[in-house]
């Protein structure tokens, strides 16, 4: 499609340019993909997305595709941000309590978040030996 605007000076055209472009800003929201949404949200979790997804499963295939960290609990899967899941992961292993609470709240925000899902899921546990999360 190609429009026509002839316009007498520049400070019109660039206020007709500005709309233009604010009016086509939500067409670039709606074409973002799954890995920029998850990189927004740090985590997708498979309940919250099969409320809005037909297909979840392909979902979570692409996520692991394009380079999504894609954990398979016993409950759920959880899609995370590569990178927030290699900070997620240093920060859980300066965690010194072996009290889940204590250890969420030592985590604070998303990365509380996730370590108690990785907990419900049983994906996480307490290694005594090595006082560490693993």
């Amino acid at each position: 499609m190609r429009i026509t605007i002839e316009l007498d000076d520049e400070k019109q055209a660039g206020a007709v340019l500005r709309k233009l472009l604010e009016l086509l800003e939500p067409q670039k929201e709606a074409n973002r993909g799954a890995l920029d949404v998850l990189k927004d949200q740090k985590m997708i979790l498979e309940s919250a997305a099969s409320k809005k997804l037909k297909n979840v499963d392909a979902f979570f295939e692409k996520l692991g595709r394009e380079g999504a960290v894609v954990l398979t609990g016993s409950q759920e899967r959880i899609a995370v941000d590569a990178a927030f899941f290699e900070d997620f992961k240093k920060r859980i292993s300066q965690v010194k309590t072996m009290d889940e609470k204590q250890a969420a709240k030592e985590l604070g925000g998303k990365h509380a978040e996730l370590f108690l899902k990785l907990v419900e899921n049983g994906l996480i546990f307490f290694e005594g030996g090595s006082w560490k999360f693993v």
